[in-house]
């Protein structure tokens, strides 16, 4: 049986998901999931931002201090969807965040495991007709 997103409203679990930075290696993601599984909250947010800068080194504004997000972080956040999954079962939603840039990205992050997937970047980049594609695209998959 496909995992359901819909709310039980008989349950005290309130509307909340709750953010992962990345990176976090394997095993603090894994303790990280089990103690934020074992609270009442609605889903788990995979990831949000990183202040590595693996893969930018060379870009100018590489220095900059605050978090990374966008297409850098996109190998690290279907990572950590993965191990969310492996880790919480098939009942807990996971929201895939970072780096979708494409309709082939969310899809990757669905089939690692993730029940919805947010997009930020990608509008601003290709502006709101994106979530259309990506609404279309989807519209027919199956449940993971």
């Amino acid at each position: 049986m496909p995992r359901q997103l819909k709310a039980d409203r008989s349950t005290e679990r309130p509307r909340l998901a709750i953010g992962r930075s990345s990176p976090l290696i394997r095993s603090e993601l894994q303790r990280s999931a089990i103690a934020s599984a074992s609270i009442p909250v609605a889903g788990i947010i995979a990831t949000n931002s990183t202040v590595s800068r693996a893969g930018v080194v060379n870009h100018p504004s590489a220095q900059e201090l605050g978090g990374l997000s966008g297409r850098p972080l996109f190998d690290k956040s279907r990572a950590a969807v993965r191990i969310l999954r492996e880790t919480l079962g098939p009942t807990m939603p996971i929201i895939g965040v970072g780096g979708v840039a494409s309709v082939d990205n969310a899809k990757l992050l669905r089939e690692a495991g993730a029940d919805l997937v947010q997009i930020y970047t990608a509008m601003v980049y290709r502006g709101p007709g994106f979530v259309r594609e990506l609404a279309d695209e989807l519209r027919g998959e199956q449940p993971v």
